[in-house]
């Protein structure tokens, strides 16, 4: 799963990433049943992983295959509350940085907020986590803590966990109190709905 993520964010051939998935019937069986929801609205099943690849894309599979990284082992009650926690956080982070941010970059957002927690729940250090998976840099930076312009939405989900937001963390992200209630209304659903399919 790793390799594959990384020849994603390398943007390597969609063939060669098919090979690459063939290596693991279960990943193929659920990428291709993925594909083919209604969702996508395809006017024709698709059936080979390479068409399945340019219909996505490379950043939305990353996105979708860093996701399967939580559900590569078996989780314990704790676990599903850490990936609950780490659904919820990313989609925070990815809907609050909407008008600020383009779409790639959300989607960058989303991971961040995703990534945060999986060192906690693979029990590895998240610096040599990060080494492994090699996100782009602005992720890296965020989430060891560096100034960069996804911390301030990263920092505002953190503190919205324990407690309210404060008031200047809304303002670094040009957020008032009731669009981010909203967003918090918006992706709690989201995540029970992710974690439901």
């Amino acid at each position: 799963l790793n390799s594959i993520l990384r020849m994603l964010r390398e943007e390597g051939p969609a063939r060669q990433i098919a090979d690459e998935l063939k290596g693991d019937p279960a990943l193929n069986a659920r990428l291709l049943r993925y594909i083919n929801n209604a969702a996508f609205s395809l006017a024709q099943p698709i059936s080979q992983l390479d068409q399945a690849i340019l219909i996505m894309g490379h950043q939305r599979l990353y996105q979708w295959m860093s996701l399967l990284l939580f559900s590569c082992r078996g989780l314990s009650p704790l676990d599903m509350t850490l990936l609950e926690t780490a659904l919820i956080r990313a989609r925070t982070m990815e809907l609050c940085g909407e008008s600020k941010f383009n779409a790639a970059e959300c989607e960058m957002l989303f991971l961040t907020g995703l990534f945060s927690l999986l060192d906690f729940l693979l029990r590895i250090p998240r610096i040599m986590l990060l080494k492994e998976l090699n996100p782009p840099q602005i992720i890296i930076d965020t989430l060891l803590g560096h100034d960069t312009a996804f911390k301030p939405f990263f920092e505002l989900t953190e503190h919205a966990e324990i407690d309210w937001p404060i008031e200047p963390d809304l303002i670094a992200c040009q957020l008032s109190q009731s669009d981010f209630n909203r967003i918090q209304i918006e992706d709690t659903l989201w995540a029970l709905t992710a974690l439901a399919s």
